[in-house]
């Protein structure tokens, strides 16, 4: 009787400090970052992604692309695609564990690679904030 008291007691310590359904150390991991790289970095990179992918199954990748200043539009996409289509295609990752995020623009062309188990709140992109220009103020006339 003792001991289903006590192990009722420190379930509900438990549930007090932790919450119901959270379960401890299931936070989001970035596992990796870089600006823009050599494809034989980058299948590397994405090698060690997807060996954390396998270890940890139920486990989602998420990969936020950033492009930068000077990119051509569309290339924070297409780099988003080119990760996921390595992971799935040449790694063998299932397409539904994987989450490919345009980011938006920042300085540089810049990933992230993201470790995110079941129930774990998702990365969100962070985009370098956009300044207005104030326009000039127009000539008068002589």
């Amino acid at each position: 009787m003792k001991h289903t008291f006590g192990a009722a007691l420190l379930l509900a310590v438990v549930v007090t400090l932790f919450g119901v359904g959270r379960v401890i150390g299931q936070e989001k991991l970035k596992i990796d970052e870089f600006g823009t790289v050599q494809a034989d970095d980058l299948h590397n990179r994405l090698d060690e992604f997807a060996i954390q992918l396998q270890n940890d199954p139920p486990s989602k990748a998420y990969a936020i692309t950033y492009g930068g200043k000077t990119s051509p539009p569309g290339a924070a996409k297409t780099m988003a695609n080119e990760v996921k289509d390595y992971l799935t295609n040449t790694r063998f990752i299932d397409p539904e564990r994987i989450v490919a995020i345009d980011g938006g623009l920042r300085d540089k062309p810049f990933t992230e690679l993201w470790l995110v188990p079941r129930g774990a709140a998702p990365p969100k992109a962070s985009p370098a904030k956009v300044i207005k220009k104030i326009p000039a103020t127009p000539k008068k006339a002589h």
